[in-house]
């Protein structure tokens, strides 16, 4: 149980630094920047869509994935002391999103291809670690709450894949409901298997 309050601490301080950054970054950056449409990779080129540079905004953008790598390589210490590690996929699920932050530190208006190849694993790997965190704490949930949840994160993981894949312009779009079903059914799946324990240890 241990373990998980920490790692809860630590999935509460990541998401709420990544907030106060993104807001930071949509205030300074020098050009109009969509909350709903825009990719959020745009923040973090080296340039606006005009040329105009993107100093203050790169930078903010390029710290937070630093930040992010070192909450991502708590978690990984964390997760390596506990019982998933047993699970082959966890550990490479946990590896691939901790190369996609390092890869994302490509700005995407300079290395396309190397920094969409880092947000896939990101947003994959998280995608992926939270399907199998809701299938991994299943008994918790009532049947039809489980089954509407994986509904949930399959549908927004295609929604995103597809919109991607074509280039369409719903790919700034798609990443929001994908984004908000990880957060959600992570924060989920943290607060029902640390319920367990505690009952357990009442008990």
């Amino acid at each position: 149980m241990q373990n998980l309050q920490k790692l809860a601490r630590i999935y509460i301080t990541a998401i709420a630094v990544n907030l106060a950054m993104l807001v930071i970054m949509i205030v300074i950056y020098v050009d109009s920047f969509s909350l709903l449409m825009n990719p959020y990779s745009w923040l973090g080129r080296t340039a606006a869509l005009d040329g105009t540079p993107n100093t203050g905004s790169f930078l903010i953008f390029s710290a937070t994935l630093i930040f992010n790598i070192f909450i991502w390589k708590q978690i990984l210490n964390l997760l390596s002391d506990s019982s998933v590690w047993k699970y082959v996929l966890v550990r490479i699920l946990v590896y691939l999103v901790l190369a996609g932050f390092i890869i994302m530190l490509f700005p995407c208006d300079r290395f396309d291809p190397v920094h969409s190849t880092g947000g896939g694993l990101v947003k994959g790997g998280l995608w992926a670690l939270s399907a199998f965190m809701l299938y991994y704490f299943r008994g918790e949930f009532n049947i039809r709450v489980f089954y509407v949840l994986q509904f949930i994160l399959f549908v927004s993981v295609l929604f995103c894949g597809v919109s991607f894949l074509l280039d369409s312009y719903l790919k700034g779009f798609s990443q929001r409901p994908l984004l908000l079903a990880i957060i959600v059914i992570t924060g989920i799946c943290l607060k029902k298997g640390i319920n367990r324990r505690s009952e357990s240890f009442s008990n």
